[in-house]
């Protein structure tokens, strides 16, 4: 048995994650991002958490996949948690939207900006409780 990720996660890939490819390590963008969040959950006192689905390895690639995730960041954007209801991949204007907060009204407004022309209902809804969040 393999030893739990950072005191958490179970590796249960049904593959291997790592590949050697023209003399470097390649890491499957799946199981990178899942060591990722793990780690900065678990190896320092961050204060956030992963919801025990996700503790699988095959649990959140399951979810990832379906996900438009390449060239985006990955957030929990209720804070917290992360877990499918809770996480979201966003481009990079959004991210430092996110990143900026309450820090600037600018960025505020150019993140209810960017909610008002968001590509779909969901993504609009996640980036109107990102703004209502950073306002309080």
């Amino acid at each position: 048995m393999k030893p739990l990720v950072h005191g958490f996660g179970i590796d249960d890939a049904i593959y291997q994650t790592t590949i050697e490819h023209n003399k470097t390590l390649q890491e499957c963008p799946y199981h990178r991002q899942w060591r990722n969040m793990i780690r900065s959950c678990y190896s320092r006192a961050s204060g956030l958490t992963i919801c025990m689905k996700w503790r699988s390895f095959m649990a959140f690639r399951e979810w990832m996949e379906v996900q438009d995730y390449e060239g985006r960041r990955f957030i929990s954007w209720r804070g917290g948690e992360y877990s499918p209801s809770n996480c979201a991949f966003v481009d990079k204007a959004v991210f430092m939207c996110i990143k900026a907060g309450k820090d600037s009204d600018h960025k505020m407004a150019e993140l209810r900006d960017l909610a008002n022309d968001a590509p779909d209902a969901e993504t609009s809804r996640m980036l109107f409780s990102i703004h209502r969040g950073l306002r309080k």
